[in-house]
């Protein structure tokens, strides 16, 4: 008898009470966090340079510290990744993750501490699964095994005692030893860096064992569950693994592939958003509703930048008690791990006050804006979804850039696409998704009117293995990395179509 899924059921029960204050008392929660950051920090270099011995209130913070990006910090984090200690962050800092870089060659690699992993990753991963406890009592998770897929973990370069690698792998490399018991495949799989041989690896591992959950980006599980299949010779991943209870996704939208996931799938089971970055751990689905539940008693202390304010040197930001329901705004962190008032790129939007849940609508480099149509990726994804489970088919993977007319006057956007399962008449397809997205954003419909600003969008379908073998020359496949959605410039459209042309 498999004792371990009736102690971890009393185990996460115990941890409702704190999680249902952290709920009710948001506020309350974050000014603990930033209070018990500041004092961590005080006797910092970061921190002395700055006062922090003397800040009394979260006002004070935003007065005394600009904004700070990837630029201005990384001067700090190269000190660390050499070896110096104290600088931002207090304890020892031995590992670094590497950012999926959706829109940069080479990814950020950002400090990861002890803190970080414990208190914040690790604590609100067993949050997230208290929750689906909650929701699911007679739960079996831990009656079988956790299929993670994570990424590489190498020592750095110019100093070996660093370990640098992608979050999931940092974790990986840290869970106790107990745990990795009921983690498949094993570590020295996991960690492989040739994602072609880990992958074949990987299969062969995960068609013997009794798989209950998976977690992951939604894409490379995909491609992992589809070739698990061609070497299985099973017709859906329940016939492979009867007991497949939850997938536990991050990383992109899984609007787009909710509907091929419920095929391949072949029963029903539980699929929840994690907003799982490098940066930090920050909110997790709670219900069936799409959008997340901001956790705010993590080592986090969130701002955010309202739409208005991005584009200048100084932007004012606006902590938890002042955010406003369906506005987006830049995301900005102070963490357990250095990271001070530090724009990581995102963008979200609040969808309930209370509790606090929000929405990821996509990233402040990546959204289209050269026509006045504001179109971010929770728009383009949303359009997908509700065109494909109009016309039966199914997208892979996509990329949207604009193009302009002759003229120079105006013009509309090219979408890039490679279908799973492509739609009967694309004619149909290309008019039903322009009208999808003019319903889901009204500055995009008023520029569609009449024709006159835009004209419907240019669909090209490109064939299968392009945006693989894209990523695959970017040095991007598997881990957390991302195909970027959209962009104001063709600099990817232009890119992936030469490789077809």
């Amino acid at each position: 008898m498999n004792l371990l899924n009736p102690l971890m059921r009393q185990y996460l029960r115990a941890r409702m009470p704190r999680i249902r204050h952290m709920i009710e008392h948001p506020q309350e929660g974050q000014q603990q966090e930033f209070k018990q950051l500041i004092q961590a920090a005080a006797h910092t270099q970061w921190g002395r340079q700055h006062r922090y011995s003397s800040l009394r209130s979260i006002q004070e913070f935003q007065n005394n510290l600009p904004v700070q990006d990837y630029n201005t910090l990384q001067p700090y984090f190269q000190r660390m990744l050499l070896g110096e200690q104290n600088v931002l962050w207090p304890s020892p800092v031995r590992w670094f993750s590497k950012s999926s870089g959706t829109t940069h060659h080479s990814s950020k690699l950002i400090p990861v501490s002890r803190e970080a992993i414990y208190d914040n990753h690790v604590k609100t991963g067993k949050d997230l699964m208290a929750i689906h406890y909650h929701r699911f009592p007679q739960s079996k998770v831990f009656d079988g095994k956790s299929m993670l897929i994570g990424g590489s973990l190498q020592a750095h370069v110019d100093n070996t005692q660093m370990q640098v690698g992608d979050v999931s792998a940092v974790l990986i490399h840290q869970l106790p030893e107990w745990l990795q018991f009921y983690r498949e495949p094993a570590r020295n799989i996991v960690l492989m860096q040739d994602w072609e041989k880990k992958v074949e690896a990987i299969v062969k591992t995960v068609a013997r064992a009794n798989i209950t959950t998976l977690s992951g980006v939604p894409t490379w599980m995909l491609m992992i569950l589809q070739r698990l299949l061609e070497y299985t010779g099973a017709t859906s991943v329940a016939e492979v693994w009867p007991q497949i209870e939850l997938f536990v996704h991050g990383g992109i939208s899984f609007v787009p592939y909710r509907q091929q996931y419920e095929r391949i799938m072949g029963r029903s089971i539980c699929y929840t958003d994690a907003y799982n970055a490098s940066e930090g751990f920050f909110a997790f689905q709670m219900d069936e509703q799409e959008d997340m539940l901001l956790h705010t008693g993590n080592g986090i202390f969130y701002e955010f930048i309202p739409q208005e304010e991005w584009d200048k040197e100084y932007p004012k930001t606006v902590w938890l008690q002042d955010v406003e329901l369906h506005k987006n705004y830049a995301l900005v962190i102070s963490t357990n791990a250095g990271l001070w008032r530090y724009r990581i790129g995102d963008v979200v939007r609040f969808t309930s006050l209370q509790p606090h849940k929000i929405m990821i609508a996509g990233r402040t480099a990546q959204y289209i804006n050269v026509f006045g149509e504001e179109v971010m990726a929770h728009n383009t994804d949303k359009a997908l979804q509700l065109t494909c489970h109009s016309l039966d088919c199914s997208v892979k993977e996509y990329t949207v850039a604009p193009v302009w007319s002759a003229s120079g006057a105006g013009g509309s956007h090219e979408w890039l696409i490679e279908f799973d399962t492509a739609p009967a008449s694309m004619k149909s397809f290309c008019a039903l998704l322009d009208k999808n997205l003019q319903l889901l954003n009204s500055d995009y419909a008023a520029k569609r009117a009449g024709d006159l600003l835009m004209q419907a969008p240019i669909i090209k379908t490109l064939p299968n293995g392009t945006f693989y073998k894209w990523m695959e020359t970017r040095k991007k496949l598997g881990g957390q990395n991302k195909v970027p959605r959209l962009a104001n410039d063709r600099k990817y459209v232009e890119e992936l179509l030469n490789r077809v042309e």
